[in-house]
């Protein structure tokens, strides 16, 4: 998303199991382009995916 008074890109993603919604902006991100916009919150979500996948493999469920 790019904002206009401050000029530049942000991104939002929300999933149930986030439990909120991530905002780069709320965690003091922000992107000049949106294709780093788009790099980061795809470096966000490969993370996210990565850290669930070791929870369960170590069968914590």
């Amino acid at each position: 998303m790019y904002l206009k008074k401050k000029g530049c890109y942000v991104y939002f993603l929300n999933h149930p199991s986030f439990k909120k919604e991530i905002n780069s902006e709320t965690e003091g991100n922000t992107y000049k382009t949106l294709e780093d916009a788009r790099v980061a919150a795809e470096k966000w979500i490969d993370l996210w995916y990565s850290v669930q996948g070791r929870i369960l493999s170590f069968g914590a469920f």
